[in-house]
């Protein structure tokens, strides 16, 4: 009989409790489902994006901008001389015929037939003839009849003739070219004939005319939205045309946009020894704000969407899209007012986080 030895290696075993799953709540049936580890990849696409690109923070700093705008030059409208009638009548007769022509400072333009202006020379008369030594009176008579358009000549012609003039003439108190309420002059100006007509009627106060000095230029300059802050009343400017440029100031800035406009418009007045510029030539401006103190990203980290903007902040391993508010572009830098702090990291150029089709789900 033989026999065999059957040796026993033990074997030993740790006992412990095996790892538990991660679990998340059903967003559907509100039970907990173990969490595969891809979930932060079944995110929206619109709402986080996966990505190592790289990153940057917010940089305090400070840059001495040259903006740069475009504008175009034109007549400067706040040299216009309006041509007023003071009384209510009818006009017996103009003087000038079209739009656009060059009147003198002085030159007759109409005569007005007014019963009241007749009334107040007859009061005149009367107090000049039964009470000449009331110089109260006859001094406040002649300033009626000046305050209602009479010149002061005018006024002894009626004291020496004795008769009242039934007519007043309205003469132009400034040089230039000649307009209607409502026409602008331009780099054309075709003269046209006026709508004002003998035998029209009017009214105390009512603007007939204006005269505008064609020597006088300003620029009219597009301020760029991110820009607007910066441009301000005095700031100053370089005008360049071509070989012709001058050094100004903007001296008006429209507080707001105009409707259904994006642009600031400002204007900078043209020097009387720069007056050779062509009203409607088009000009390059640089604008000189100083220095400007702020947080900047590189320009490409921010994406405009039309009404906002947006950049990707990182947040573990994936990039979320987050609302800012920014200011000045300049130099590949964009400023950034709000909707980030110093820690933030942002990607650097967020057009790279953008699906085909640029969709952005902002979460508020």
């Amino acid at each position: 009989m033989k026999y065999y030895w059957i040796f026993f290696l033990p074997l030993f075993f740790a006992c412990k409790p095996s790892p538990q799953p991660v679990r998340h709540q059903s967003d559907i049936t509100g039970e907990l489902l173990q969490d595969t580890g891809l979930r932060k990849l079944l995110e929206a696409s619109d709402q986080v994006v996966v990505s190592n690109l790289a990153t940057v923070q917010l940089k305090h700093g400070q840059l001495v901008p040259v903006l740069v705008s475009h504008g175009g030059v034109e007549y400067d409208d706040r040299s216009d001389a309006a041509i007023v009638s003071n009384v209510e009548g009818r006009i017996e007769r103009l003087f000038v015929k079209s739009a656009f022509e060059t009147v003198k400072k002085g030159q007759a333009i109409a005569e007005i037939y007014s019963p009241s202006l007749v009334t107040a020379q007859e009061q005149l008369l009367l107090i000049y003839q039964q009470d000449k030594d009331n110089k109260s009176l006859l001094n406040a008579a002649r300033e009626k009849l000046i305050l209602l358009g009479m010149t002061s000549k005018q006024v002894n012609n009626i004291l020496a003739s004795g008769k009242p003039n039934y007519r007043v003439v309205i003469y132009s108190q400034a040089a230039g070219i000649l307009l209607e309420p409502g026409l602008a002059i331009n780099k054309n100006m075709v003269t046209q004939p006026l709508q004002l007509k003998e035998g029209a009627y009017v009214k105390k106060g009512q603007t007939l005319l204006s005269v505008s000095d064609n020597d006088q230029l300003r620029i009219a300059v597009s301020i760029n939205p991110d820009q607007q802050g910066y441009i301000k009343n005095g700031t100053t400017a370089r005008v360049v045309n071509g070989k012709q440029e001058f050094r100004g100031r903007v001296n008006l800035l429209e507080p707001f946009p105009r409707d259904g406009e994006r642009f600031l418009m400002a204007r900078i007045p043209v020097p009387k020894e720069n007056n050779s510029f062509q009203v409607g030539a088009d000009v390059e401006v640089y604008t000189y704000p100083g220095k400007v103190e702020a947080n900047w990203l590189p320009a490409e980290s921010v994406v405009s969407l039309g009404n906002h903007s947006v950049v990707f902040v990182k947040e573990n391993d994936v990039f979320v899209p987050r609302k800012v508010k920014t200011g000045l572009k300049y130099d590949g830098k964009i400023e950034v007012l709000m909707g980030l702090d110093t820690t933030d990291r942002v990607a650097v150029n967020g057009q790279f986080l953008l699906d085909s089709d640029s969709f952005v789900h902002l979460n508020n």
